[in-house]
């Protein structure tokens, strides 16, 4: 018969030679009063501390990519989409939607219905949900190269302040930014197809991104514009009046 408890020994006093042989056993004792040595117990609590794993601050890039889509997809129905069909529009594994899925639910954005077919469900309206999620959504830009001349063969949007005016009544910069995924980058770097590469200066600025930034625009191309909540949460930390402003219009058009 198991009764499923934990033996503990407690005993009124003890000798150094028989407490070393239980700590080297690992057994459970207790002198009341002078020492505790419970291995199986601190073992148990870490084990379960493991398994609650809490989650990440902030939301994966995949998470945040499903819940910019679902902004954008307000009025689409995005709640009677499959998960498989988000995976396939996204561009996106059905393993990592799954995770991305789960990620937002840990963070109680969003509940997981269905039983063969699984569904995302976001029940909060849009303004809601943007203030909620907000403190956990990251810039999307990992870090900015420039160069001279753009590669060939790769789209790359329009993205920063050169973006801006599309949603804004800001003018143009003139350095000129591109946002490029981050896989599509490295492999680029990798063939040695950029050119004069550096952190400092250059004609153009590829934004290195976290995510695909076209797949929140349908088919893009070098005239396109990054989305534009991606491209709030890029520039949403400068310090620059007039960017504050065109920020405020993009989450008064596309959130409010």
């Amino acid at each position: 018969m198991t009764l499923d408890k934990i033996p503990v020994i407690v005993i009124e006093d003890i000798s150094a030679i028989t407490r070393r042989r239980l700590i080297q056993k690992t057994i459970n004792f207790i002198v009341p009063g002078k020492q505790l040595f419970l291995p199986t117990l601190l073992l148990l609590a870490t084990d379960q501390l493991r398994k609650e794993k809490k989650p990440t601050k902030a939301l994966l890039p995949s998470a945040q990519v499903i819940l910019l889509y679902r902004i954008l997809k307000r009025h689409e129905g995005f709640d009677n989409l499959p998960m498989k069909k988000i995976a396939a529009r996204l561009k996106y594994t059905g393993a990592a939607i799954s995770k991305a899925a789960d990620n937002l639910r840990q963070h109680n954005l969003c509940e997981l219905k269905g039983t063969k077919e699984k569904f995302i469900h976001f029940p909060q309206p849009v303004p809601e949900l943007w203030h909620h999620a907000l403190p956990l959504l990251t810039n999307p830009v990992i870090k900015k190269v420039y160069v001279d001349i753009l590669p060939k063969n790769v789209v790359l949007m329009k993205s920063n302040t050169s973006a801006l005016p599309e949603y804004s009544e800001v003018s143009e910069s003139k350095q000129q930014f591109r946002a490029i995924e981050r896989n599509t980058y490295y492999d680029l770097e990798k063939k040695g197809a950029l050119l004069n590469a550096n952190p400092y200066e250059g004609d153009y600025c590829l934004e290195v991104w976290k995510y695909d930034p076209t797949i929140l625009v349908g088919d893009a191309t070098e005239n396109t514009y990054v989305y534009p909540l991606s491209l709030f949460l890029s520039l949403k930390d400068r310090r620059d009046e007039r960017i504050e402003q065109a920020l405020e219009k993009i989450i008064t058009d596309h959130i409010w």
